[in-house]
């Protein structure tokens, strides 16, 4: 099991008309170990969040994929991208220092 740690973001670009935006994490098809997509909870009109929330993510369903977390921003019609960092699963370091090759 990977656990995956979202903290916060500083300085967001605004994608709402009010000058916030309403930005939540999500991992791109990836499951948790309850099944249910990663997915952190939307924080509401701000440009600085902080979820502080941990996510157990199976390490088979990793194994061979690189993690795209993206940022998005909370939308009636459709969310907004607002950016994401790709982990490559070769650069993963572990707690008893193995690697997923």
């Amino acid at each position: 099991v990977l656990r995956l740690h979202v903290i916060k973001a500083e300085n967001l670009s605004v994608a709402d008309i009010g000058g916030t935006s309403d930005p939540y994490v999500q991992v791109a098809g990836v499951f948790d170990t309850q099944g249910e997509v990663v997915r952190s909870r939307v924080i509401k009109k701000t440009l600085n969040p902080v979820w502080n929330q941990w996510f157990d993510i199976p390490l088979p369903d990793l194994a061979w994929f690189d993690l795209t977390v993206g940022l998005w921003d909370q939308d009636v019609a459709m969310d907004d991208t607002l950016g994401y960092v790709t982990l490559r699963a070769e650069d993963w370091d572990f707690a008893d220092g193995e690697q997923i090759k």
